[in-house]
């Protein structure tokens, strides 16, 4: 793939699972993203919360991680998919949310601002999520979201999730 003539953008990811070997699920999946993308992949430490939208008795591991691609957006989506797809997320319409071995959300593209049927950046709920919210902190400090031109600690600090967090120990 050639990409000379454009500009790399910073991407931020949310990563998430509650099933089986979570943490080696998440850094299955960002292996993964490295090979796919030829590109480092920072992550956040990770974080253990109560599943969200959802009854469940398996709690998330969640981590938020950032890289740089040239990839278009509903192409790196694509990736992402192919990513679940092959540790075993099976992804059922219409559902709601239900358990996961893994999931992988699109949260920031750079300043682009993306209003389609299968992608929407940002990410429409994180700003209800501090279980993604402290974990792009990590990453990203100085991140400045393009649609509320909101700085990621004020975005911490308007969140109403009272949810627990807890820093897992790395």
């Amino acid at each position: 793939m050639a990409y000379d003539n454009k500009r790399e953008e910073k991407v931020y990811l949310s990563l998430g699972s509650n099933l089986g070997d979570r943490k080696k699920n998440i850094l299955n999946a960002v292996k993964q993203l490295e090979e796919a993308l030829y590109q480092k992949v920072t992550i956040s430490p990770f974080y253990e919360s109560k599943a969200m939208g959802f009854e469940s008795k398996k709690d998330f591991l969640n981590i938020c991680a950032q890289t740089q691609t040239q990839i278009e957006p509903h192409e790196f989506l694509k990736i992402i998919h192919d990513i679940e797809h092959k540790l075993g997320r099976i992804r059922v319409e219409n559902s709601g949310y239900i358990d996961r071995i893994i999931d992988i959300d699109i949260l920031f593209y750079g300043q682009r601002i993306i209003d389609t049927k299968n992608l929407k950046v940002p990410h429409p709920k994180i700003y209800e999520r501090k279980f993604v919210l402290i974990p792009l902190h990590d990453v990203a400090k100085d991140l400045v979201d393009p649609r509320t031109n909101t700085n990621i600690q004020r975005l911490i600090e308007d969140c109403n999730d009272k949810s627990n967090l807890l820093l897992c120990e790395n």
